[in-house]
């Protein structure tokens, strides 16, 4: 399952909100060093060619992308936007996620978005995300199966049940039918949903 996924999944939770642009990635991970194996080696592949930056193309050279990597795409982000006058900082939200965030008057959020948006090119749009997405499922495992897991192991949920269970309750929401098994309200879901692994 993609990075992608991940990411529709927790747009569901409400993570886009005006000038904030969320790259949901848990708090310094154990692990220094996300490598490849042979379950990112496509990923990696489609990163490389995604790539826009010399930045970009530099780190995911080696298929290896470090925990120093990725903290310096988001520090290049910031620069960019105090470049264009804005105040940015990295912060950590009620989950331990790592958080982009930009000060402006309301009247500047246009600006401010469309400043975030292309500054986020070459610096924090890849590296992160990536990064993440290996510590939390090394073996690239389908996202819905580690939700499942997680589900089931902080007993939000009884067993049996199975990626397609988190999935077909992810549709049901996302078109307003009733999700008799999920209340994507619970913390514990919401936690289980940014770091699965967990």
């Amino acid at each position: 399952m993609s990075v992608a996924h991940k990411l529709r999944v927790q747009k569901l939770l409400g993570a886009s909100v005006l000038l904030v642009t969320s790259l949901f990635l848990a708090s310094c991970a154990e692990q220094e060093t996300a490598a490849v194996d042979h379950g990112w080696a496509a990923d990696i592949d489609a990163a490389k060619n995604r790539a826009t930056s010399q930045f970009e193309k530099e780190v995911l050279s080696d298929g290896v992308v470090t925990r120093a990597e990725k903290e310096e795409s988001m520090q290049r982000w910031i620069s960019c936007m105090t470049d264009r006058g804005h105040t940015a900082t990295v912060e950590l939200d009620d989950n331990g996620n790592e958080v982009t965030v930009t000060t402006a008057s309301i009247e500047g959020s246009a600006q401010v978005n469309a400043d975030s948006t292309r500054c986020a090119e070459g610096t924090i749009k890849i590296i992160p995300g990536l990064y993440e997405a290996m510590q939390q499922n090394p073996e690239n495992r389908d996202y819905d199966e580690l939700y499942a897991e997680c589900l089931v192991r902080h007993g939000v949920v009884e067993p049996p049940f199975s990626a397609k269970d988190f999935s077909d309750a992810l549709k049901n929401s996302q078109s307003g039918q009733a999700t008799p098994a999920l209340n994507f309200d619970d913390p514990v879901l919401r936690r289980c949903l940014s770091a699965p692994d967990q």
